[in-house]
């Protein structure tokens, strides 16, 4: 589970349920910018096709977090994406979110 730090209260819903496991994996790589490349090949096993849906997926992570005064948790760069671990908090290690999505065993 991951928490900001006293900022809200209320859980947050995307609207696509793949941005969740996206979310997750950019929390599991503790603060390291991820490439776009990167993520669609673990995500989806590199298919390129898929770059479009990440941008999607993208969009509906930040518009969330916007909508909730979250601005800051999100940190972009050209090609590359990355969260900020100053303002969240952590149930659990990298580890254990990474078993619960199946990226390592």
């Amino acid at each position: 589970m991951v928490e900001f730090i006293q900022r809200i209260s209320k859980a947050l819903e995307f609207k696509r349920k793949a941005t969740k496991e996206l979310f997750a994996y950019l929390v599991y790589k503790e603060g390291v910018y991820c490439t776009n490349g990167e993520i669609v090949a673990l995500l989806w096993g590199g298919d390129a096709t898929k770059q479009v849906y990440l941008r999607k997926l993208l969009s509906d992570m930040r518009e969330c977090f916007r909508d909730n005064g979250l601005e800051d948790v999100i940190l972009k760069k050209y090609g590359k994406t990355s969260v900020n671990m100053d303002v969240i908090q952590c149930d659990g290690t990298p580890q254990d979110i990474s078993k619960s999505y199946g990226w390592i065993e």
